[in-house]
């Protein structure tokens, strides 16, 4: 896999760059539209919220004698990531509170839309594993991570392509990343709070949102 630099961004994202600079855009926006493209955004709703219940199960961790504490937010967070890695999307979602959840970057808010279908979305777009440098507890339900997401896109197949390298496929995208994370009682995040480049995030929102142009005519 080719890693990416500033050469290498679509002739799109550096007109549009040029012009008024970097468009607004987010991975949650993206899958959004391959929900319009490959089934019912509603009935996907409503599919989730029913699942609820069900997708708690798959995360269970143990509570500390106080109701109010997790007993191991290390554990839970990194048992999620694992769940992302490993590309389980029940299991993934499972670690989220969705109704409260928030993701900032740099203190921006993300406007996330976490869930079962948002990882659907997400794998079929893309790839994430992450060296992790560092994991410390800050408080009792809130903990630190420090870590490279490694992110690549799809060759195509998992969107009924043809599989290809050529870019916007088949790329490998680098996010050095620092999180603050607080779990609730249930040990289920509502808030990541990361500190990284701009420029690496939007790399990745900007390709994620090529390669669905490909199959989309929800293009701007």
């Amino acid at each position: 896999m080719a890693r990416i630099g500033q050469e290498n961004l679509s002739s799109k994202s550096k007109v549009r760059n040029q012009i008024s600079g970097p468009e607004s855009k987010s991975l949650s926006s993206t899958i959004s539209k391959l929900q319009f493209i490959f089934g019912n955004h509603d009935e996907a709703a409503e599919f989730e919220e029913l699942s609820l219940l069900e997708e708690g199960k798959a995360m269970r961790i143990p509570l500390n004698t106080r109701d109010d504490e997790c007993e191991d937010p290390v554990a839970a967070v990194l048992k999620t990531l694992q769940c992302i890695e490993d590309e389980d999307a029940q299991c993934a979602s499972a670690g989220y509170n969705k109704r409260v959840f928030r993701k900032l970057h740099n203190g921006i808010d993300t406007n996330t839309n976490i869930g079962y279908f948002f990882w659907i979305g997400g794998f079929a777009l893309l790839d994430f594993k992450l060296e992790i440098d560092h994991t410390y507890q800050i408080a009792p339900n809130q903990i630190g991570i420090r870590y490279v997401e490694i992110v690549t896109t799809t060759n195509g197949s998992t969107l009924f392509l043809d599989p290809s390298n050529v870019f916007p496929f088949s790329q490998t995208f680098y996010q050095h990343e620092h999180a603050l994370v607080t779990v609730d009682e249930n040990c289920k995040m509502i808030l990541w709070d990361q500190t990284g480049d701009n420029k690496e995030q939007t790399d990745v929102d900007d390709v994620a949102d090529d390669i669905v142009c490909h199959v989309s005519p929800l293009c701007s």
